[in-house]
């Protein structure tokens, strides 16, 4: 009895040991292939992402190799899908650097942190987002911000130019929006906030013009590096934008006044040279914005290059007051120009009065004639003149 109790004992150790090590190589084949699904990109991620590519500009992910643009693609559909985590055969530096491109170039992914987690296993990563909410409400919140956006798309079909686009967009966020500290850290940073709830820092003001450039077809991409202002050097963003095959600085967050009454565009498609007096620590450094065509005043006989007298801007005064608040803005390309208007108005003050006076009478609207304020901004060559109700 015993011996057949061995015997069956002996039988079922051994059958243990066959089932036992085909167990293990199911299992391991089992890793083996999760491992390979997590970490490469599958067709229907890569077609899927592929037919996004002709609807915007993508700038950061055109920037990557190729490698990285893979785990670019797998990345942007794990946001896209809410997933909690991924496996990534990358080094966390790769990551951080892939990760900032995604965001950057998809500011639909508001409802993404910009801080993750993540466990760094040496041979690969194990990717874990942090999502701001619950995938129901970022739906919602998406649909509402897509309306938004959607409806001033449809606005802006009544202009022809990417120009006149462009320059709606900038004043419609700046009439809806105002510059709130407050936001930061609680979605400040996205076009939601700016659009929907009427506060933001410059990175939702950026993201809300990318946007809203991006459904229009212009292409645009984000700028980072640090404002300069009295108060020193703070963090900053700001957009790159394409008119007519050339690049402009386009910084909506500093024309934004946060004068109700008016906007400004100091800072409306301007050089890399421009930009720089008050923006450093660009990145990307290489951004090629080297022409006036598409600036502001340029655009509207603004631009002063060689100061003979005010009575040249009497029409370019009196369009921009039909077209606008009661605030005209006149940029000058160079110190002596700029020096020597200063001088003709202080000095000249008959002259000056009737080149107000002829811009009031053609502009149409009901102006003082013989009362205006105005201001300059330091280091700029610039001057702001503020016609007040007649």
């Amino acid at each position: 009895m015993s011996k057949k109790i061995g015997a069956f004992f002996t039988i079922i150790f051994a059958l243990s040991l066959i089932f036992g090590a085909f167990a293990v190589d199911k299992y391991n084949e089992y890793v083996e292939y999760k491992k390979i699904n997590e970490d490469r990109i599958t067709q229907q991620e890569q077609t899927a992402f592929e037919n996004q590519l002709g609807t915007k500009t993508f700038y950061y992910y055109n920037n990557l190799d190729n490698e990285q643009k893979q785990t670019y693609i797998m990345i942007y559909s794990m946001l896209e899908n809410f997933t909690d985590s991924r496996r990534l055969e990358i080094t966390k530096d790769d990551l951080n650097q892939i990760f900032m491109a995604v965001l950057y170039d998809n500011t639909q992914f508001f409802y993404v942190d910009i801080k993750y987690n993540y466990v760094d296993y040496e041979t690969y990563i194990d990717f874990r987002p942090i999502y701001r909410f619950k995938r129901e409400q970022a739906v919602q919140m998406s649909e509402k911000l897509n309306d938004k956006i959607n409806a001033i798309l449809k606005k802006a079909e009544a202009f022809t130019t990417d120009y006149e686009k462009e320059l709606y967009f900038h004043d419609t966020i700046c009439n809806v929006t105002v510059y709130d500290k407050e936001t930061y850290g609680n979605l400040g940073d996205t076009a939601y906030s700016t659009l929907i709830d009427g506060k933001a820092i410059c990175e939702g003001y950026s993201r809300a013009m990318q946007m809203l450039l991006d459904g229009s077809g212009i292409n645009n991409y984000l700028v980072v590096g640090d404002g300069v202002n009295d108060e020193g050097a703070e963090p900053h963003m700001w957009n790159v934008v394409e008119i007519d095959g050339a690049k402009y600085h386009l910084d909506v967050t500093w024309d934004d006044t946060g004068n109700e009454e008016r906007k400004g565009y100091l800072y409306f498609n301007v050089t890399d040279k421009f930009i720089s007096q008050d923006h450093i620590n660009i990145k990307p450094v290489a951004n090629n914005c080297n022409q006036m065509s598409a600036n502001y005043f340029v655009v509207n006989n603004l631009y002063v290059e060689n100061f003979k007298s005010f009575a040249n801007f009497v029409t370019p005064v009196a369009n921009a007051l039909k077209n606008g608040e009661n605030v005209v803005e006149i940029l000058f390309a160079n110190e002596k120009a700029f020096s020597e208007a200063m001088t003709s108005m202080k000095n000249n003050n008959y002259s000056f009065f009737d080149f107000i006076g002829d811009a009031v009478r053609k502009s149409g609207k009901k102006l003082r004639k013989d009362e205006i304020e105005y201001y300059t901004v330091d280091g700029q060559y610039y001057l702001c003149l503020v016609f007040k109700e007649g």
